[in-house]
């Protein structure tokens, strides 16, 4: 029984790395789009993404990455209440943020 439950554990750990990347995707696509016009809409669903993996990351043992979600998840809060502007400080500091996020995931995929 203990080692079912432990290969079931191990599963799950293992899927949600897997998915990690069409999540990277996910995001991107968002923020590419979010940099030429501002939808107020794709920005709060990217929040929500960015939310959830800051959540989530950390119980599947990727610290950093959850890490870096909640470090741009905080920044990226002020942007959806603000007009669009792409040459604001959080705006850019965002960018950093993301940059640096993407980073994570991709090199916890080797």
């Amino acid at each position: 029984m203990h080692e079912d439950r432990q290969s079931r554990i191990a599963a799950l750990f293992q899927s949600y790395r897997e998915n990690l990347p069409t999540l990277l995707a996910e995001l991107e696509s968002a923020w590419t789009t979010l940099q030429k016009g501002w939808d107020a809409e794709l920005a709060a669903e990217f929040d929500r993404k960015v939310h959830s993996l800051a959540g989530s990351a950390a119980t599947f043992e990727l610290t950093e990455i959850g890490t870096a979600a909640s470090e741009l998840e905080h920044c990226f809060k002020p942007v959806l209440d603000m007009e669009y502007d792409t040459s604001h400080s959080r705006w850019s500091e965002s960018s950093q943020l993301f940059a640096k996020l993407k980073e994570l995931i991709e090199s916890s995929q080797h």
